[in-house]
């Protein structure tokens, strides 16, 4: 596999964040870019020319899809065939390990197979510790595995377990396995923490890189928490791997968004910039709209989910000028499908989507659903919330390309009152409710509302 970034265009423009952080400052410009993807055939294989490539391009700023157990969460096949085309999956060997003989030992066809996913246009990027999960109590760091939590306990994953299953199961990218920390920031920088972190995240990166066979693209995790000269000392200690894209991947630490960024500039300021830039652990809207501003290319598709599992509809669209006011009158960004004031609601969700949900079903239906604790509810609701999620990517990067951005990420900021927003207050003891705050309160190892209804549900004795 063989990963180019091109940018395209891009957004000059410095943004003020002085009354949002004393100590951030804006490095890097928004860009709209494309990354093209050109998977080498198997010469062995009957299926493909040995001198053909397939190629993949995708449009930047983008997402990359969660997934559980491979697969995006409450997504029919065909759903996905339709609506992610073309899109990288990334899917975590932690959720296929509940069991001592992973089924991903002996499958040799590839991930692509296992999963039902044609190859022609989605990628599928590998990696070991699903990032949704920030609180992990029980986790050990060690100098030969990282701790990985599921279903069937805690399980290890070390460098020959992994090569393993990158040689068998032939990902098109793969994030190695690092020592990730997960403690406050103020513990992290006590002792040797980072120190610790870093030199085993060097040693693991560069066996892998040893034991790969197949060559698939590599995007390398930005290692060195909060401390500057641990960042480039890990830079220059792996500097001999060769890799395609970054991952910052701090969110073990749980940082605020500016102290994210400020200190991935660290390490982004001693990388090539022709390399797509991959952020976990923000994926808000709002959180999105900030970390372009900044430079970033590459987002998950935790948010749209988040609001699935609680039941809610979003309702935000990037472009806020001249928004028509009925759609959501208190400029909220989702809506509580829970509320029984939509069961009379035979409205679409949205009047002005065209997703599936809002093409076929109303308010009032979904509300019943969700009453009702039929699956069909999430199933609808995730359809939508994904749709509308795209939609803003979308906006972003036509935003960029038509050179508007600048105005419009600050109006969209302002328009919802984002935490972000310029005339929101500082004030510590300011209430007044936030956009884009569903995901503060998702915690995908505990039941959400939607979980808790299906649970009672089938639970209940007669």
């Amino acid at each position: 596999m063989k990963l180019t970034f091109t940018e395209i265009a891009s957004c000059s423009h410095k943004f003020d964040y002085s009354n949002l952080s004393k100590s951030f400052n804006q490095v890097f410009n928004a860009r709209a870019g494309n990354i093209l993807f050109e998977r080498q055939p198997d010469p062995n294989s009957l299926k493909t020319s040995p001198n053909s490539e397939d190629k993949i391009a995708l449009k930047t700023p983008a997402v990359v899809n969660y997934t559980k157990f491979g697969l995006q969460p409450h997504t029919l096949p065909d759903m996905e065939s339709k609506q992610y085309k073309p899109s990288i999956n990334q899917v975590f060997l932690e959720h296929f390990i509940e069991h001592n003989d992973s089924p991903l030992l002996t499958f040799k066809e590839g991930l692509h197979p296992f999963l039902a996913l044609d190859s022609a246009d989605k990628i599928l990027l590998l990696d070991a510790l699903d990032h949704s999960h920030v609180n992990r109590t029980s986790y050990v760091p060690s100098n030969s595995f990282v701790q990985a939590e599921t279903s069937g306990g805690l399980r290890k994953i070390n460098t020959e377990f992994y090569s393993t299953i990158i040689n068998t199961q032939n990902p098109d990218i793969y994030i190695p396995i690092s020592d990730h920390i997960f403690m406050s920031i103020s513990d992290a920088e006590k002792g040797k923490r980072i120190k610790k972190s870093v030199d085993r995240s060097i040693s693991w990166i560069t066996k892998i890189n040893d034991q790969i066979k197949n060559r698939p693209v590599l995007f390398l995790p930005l290692m060195g928490s909060t401390d500057k000269a641990s960042r480039e000392r890990f830079l220059e200690s792996v500097s001999s791997v060769k890799y395609s894209g970054v991952v910052i991947c701090d969110y073990g630490i749980k940082p605020s968004l500016f102290k994210q960024l400020e200190i991935a500039n660290y390490s982004l300021s001693c990388v090539d910039t022709n390399l797509p830039r991959y952020l976990v652990g923000f994926s808000a809207p709002d959180e999105v709209v900030v970390s372009v501003q900044n430079g970033i290319d590459l987002f998950s598709s935790i948010y749209p989910y988040s609001v699935t599992e609680q039941g809610r509809a979003s309702t935000y669209t990037f472009f806020v000028k001249n928004l028509p006011g009925e759609e959501s009158p208190s400029n909220e960004s989702s809506i509580n499908l829970f509320d029984p004031k939509y069961k009379d609601d035979f409205k679409p969700i949205s009047s002005d989507c065209s997703c599936y949900t809002c093409s076929k079903h109303t308010r009032a239906y979904i509300y019943h659903l969700l009453s009702t604790q039929e699956m069909l509810a999430t199933v609808l609701l995730q359809s939508h919330n994904v749709h509308v999620y795209l939609e803003f990517f979308k906006d972003i990067r036509k935003s960029i390309s038509d050179g508007t951005f600048a105005d419009d990420s600050i109006s969209f900021l302002n328009y919802y009152s984002s935490k972000f927003s310029l005339n929101t207050s500082t004030d510590p003891t300011n209430t007044r409710s936030l956009a884009f705050n569903e995901i503060s309160t998702f915690d995908p190892k505990k039941s959400t509302p939607t979980t808790k209804e299906k649970i009672k549900r089938f639970t209940q004795v007669e």
